[in-house]
């Protein structure tokens, strides 16, 4: 958990956060808050979550962990992830 927490806290661009999420998560959208906060809308609703939180809700929804390493590796590859 800790090393995706860091990968989500590192990512700065909001199209790889939503490749990333939409991948593994039924998310519309993802957008960065202010003070790391990462704020999601799913079905309609917004709610903001920090990267702790929004990996914890993750992990409980995905038991596929293949998949989800597998989702960082192709934001890795194709986005400048860190960049805004």
């Amino acid at each position: 958990m800790k090393k995706l927490t860091e990968f989500v806290t590192e990512c700065k661009n909001e199209q790889a956060l939503n490749s990333f999420f939409k991948e593994l998560l039924r998310v519309d959208r993802i957008e960065l808050g202010s003070s790391e906060q990462i704020v999601v809308t799913m079905d309609g609703n917004r709610k903001d979550y920090s990267p702790d939180e929004l990996v914890a809700y993750m992990l409980d929804h995905v038991e596929d962990q293949g998949l989800i390493r597998k989702t960082v590796s192709h934001v890795k590859e194709n986005f400048d992830y860190k960049k805004a």
